[in-house]
């Protein structure tokens, strides 16, 4: 699965999420007044940086649980939360 080029960013003018094309990722239907929409615009123009940069940690949270061979509960515990994450969007997982 791939996504748009990026990086994405809010555009406050239109208040969507544009891709580095200026090309419409997605939009926004809220009421002007809502207090949220820039953080939730700017969160969601992060999703495909903050994507690869949990694919990276997934990687290297595999590393160190091949080294303790599952003794770390917490190490454990933070990869599944990862490949679960990473999963919800079907991108193919390194190594």
């Amino acid at each position: 699965m791939t996504h748009s080029p990026t990086p994405w960013k809010w555009d406050a003018q239109t208040g969507c999420i544009v891709d580095a094309n200026d090309k419409t990722v997605a939009g926004f239907d809220m009421p002007s007044e809502s207090t949220t929409r820039p953080s939730d615009a700017k969160l969601i123009a992060a999703a495909p940086e903050l994507l690869e940069a949990l694919d990276d940690c997934r990687g290297v949270l595999q590393s160190f649980e091949d080294q303790l061979k599952g003794r770390s509960f917490a190490v454990t515990d933070v990869l599944r939360k990862a490949r679960a994450a990473i999963a919800k969007v079907k991108l193919p997982t390194k190594g």
